[in-house]
Parts: C-alpha cells; sequence; structure tokens
C-alpha cells in the first residue's frame, strides 16, 4: 500500500470501519474491525500495520502472555500468504502455543492467577468425574485418595517453590474439594489438619470446599464448623460447581476436553486442555 492508502485505512479502523468524510472507498472494512475489537478484548493496543508499496503488507499485534510464572510480550505476526500465522518468541525460550493464557492489560500485575486444584476422594470414579469438570473449567489437578494423603499431598505442593508464579501473594493451591467419609483419616479430620497447617504459616490459607452425598444439614454444620468453606453434593452438577467457584473468585470458562489421561506417571498433576 503507499503511505495515503496506508493511513487513509488506519482512519477508517479508527472509525469503526467508516470511509472518511468525502472519500468513499471499496468494502465495509468489517474484517479489520472485528479483528481490531478482538485485539483490544484479549489486552492488545490494535492492529499495526508495516507497508511497501507494490510489495506487501505486514500486519501484527501484540499481546501479555503468562507461562511458568513469566509475563512475556508476544507478536502474532499475519504473513502475505493466506492464512499464515506466526508467534515470534526467541529461541532461547521456547514456548508451546497451547500452554498460554491471556493476561488482559487491566490484571493486576500482583495478582496469583495459579488455577491449582486438589480432589480428595477414595473413590476412582468420584476422583475422575470431578477432576474433568474442573479440567474443563482451566484447572489444574492434583489428586489424593485419603485424608492422610490429602496433608501430604498439600504440604508438598504448598512448599515447592518451582510451582510458584510470580505473584508475590501466589497461593500455588487455590481450592481443596474434600470428600467427608474416607478410611485412613475422613475429610473432617483431614480439615483440621490443613488448617493448622495454615495457622502455623506452614501453608497459605487453603479454602476447602467439603464434597459428599453426605449433605444433611448436620452434616453441612459439621463440616463448616472444622473449616470448610464451602459444601457440595454429590453427584456434582455443574451449575452448583460453577456457583462454588465463582463465590471462591474465579471466572468460569468451559474448554474442549476430549481426552482423560493421568499421563504417563499415576502420580503426575492432570494438566487443563487447551483454549478453543
Amino acid at each position: 500500500m503507499t503511505p495515503e492508502q496506508l493511513k487513509s485505512l488506519q482512519m477508517r479502523l479508527e472509525n469503526n470501519g467508516r470511509p472518511n468524510e468525502g472519500r468513499p472507498e471499496r468494502g465495509a472494512a468489517l474484517g479489520l474491525t472485528i479483528a481490531q475489537t478482538l485485539c483490544k478484548a484479549i489486552g492488545a493496543k490494535g492492529l499495526q500495520f508495516e507497508s511497501t508499496s507494490d510489495a506487501g503488507t505486514r500486519v501484527y499485534f501484540a499481546f501479555p502472555v503468562r507461562m511458568s510464572g513469566r509475563t512475556l510480550s508476544t507478536v502474532v505476526e499475519v504473513e502475505p500468504s493466506p492464512g499464515s500465522l506466526v508467534i515470534e518468541i526467541p529461541e532461547e525460550r521456547p514456548l508451546l502455543l497451547n500452554s498460554l493464557t491471556l493476561i488482559p492489560n487491566d490484571s493486576p500485575k500482583d495478582e496469583c492467577h495459579c488455577r491449582r486444584a486438589l480432589v480428595v476422594d477414595d473413590n476412582d470414579y468420584n476422583i475422575m468425574v470431578l477432576s474433568r469438570k474442573l479440567l474443563r473449567r482451566g484447572f489444574e489437578v492434583e489428586t489424593a485418595a485419603n485424608g492422610k494423603e490429602a496433608i501430604a499431598t498439600v504440604k508438598q505442593i504448598c512448599t515447592d517453590e518451582s510451582k510458584k508464579c510470580d505473584s508475590p501473594d501466589c497461593m500455588i493451591l487455590r481450592v481443596i474439594f474434600m470428600d467427608v467419609d474416607m478410611p485412613i483419616m475422613d475429610g473432617l479430620q483431614a480439615t483440621q489438619g490443613i488448617k493448622q497447617l495454615a495457622d502455623e504459616n506452614i501453608i497459605p490459607p487453603v479454602p476447602i470446599v467439603g464434597c459428599s452425598a453426605f449433605d444433611s444439614k448436620k452434616d453441612i454444620k459439621d463440616g463448616l464448623e472444622v473449616g470448610m468453606s464451602q459444601y457440595l453434593s454429590k453427584p456434582v452438577l455443574d451449575a452448583k460447581l460453577d456457583d462454588i467457584l465463582r463465590k471462591l473468585g474465579f471466572e468460569i470458562t468451559l474448554r474442549n476436553l476430549t481426552i482423560f489421561d493421568r499421563q504417563s506417571e499415576p502420580n503426575s498433576p492432570l494438566k487443563p486442555p487447551s483454549e478453543t
């Protein structure tokens, strides 16, 4: 494009796709206007253009991303060839696109963005069902089979510096879903043990959600008295789960989940799918 054409295009974007007054133009520019709106919605400043007359035009935008506790500025470039999309990232810091989480510009820099949950249950099927729901909501999921194992897992996770993001207020573990009736140590005893770790400043405070088929008023009262912040009845319904997650401050965005796999190692955490 010529400098005059480029200037005219930029002015049309500023005018939400409307042609400059007195200068009719071909095309409604709806595509670029929509792209401009989407760029700003994810935290980018907007579409940027570099053009050489009779050679080609480079269209790109930049937005902040977070991966492994680091915030990077990533450039997404649309090449002249139709449909070609390139992610420009320094070779010494390779990233996987499906591991990136968009961070809006207005997000507080010191806010913890970790979404790590612990599911505690002695029934593998119950663990699978709830883990699938949490994975669809963008959580990384750890599991434990009884209260004693839960306490050890919480302590291990919350004292592992490698799991921290770059927020000084990083909570590492954001929520625990605790079954009540379990062998070796039940959920009420485990809740008391985890609360004690927090009281002794060994771990940061972690919200504990009781998750049980025993949901009488007395059962719920017993759970709240030992330190559970919420109580979720089994079978777990999506609407009830979302309601509790919102009360705990989480935004709900569902992702497609096609495979449920504990990966190569039995004790490895379950990773959420990339957003589609």
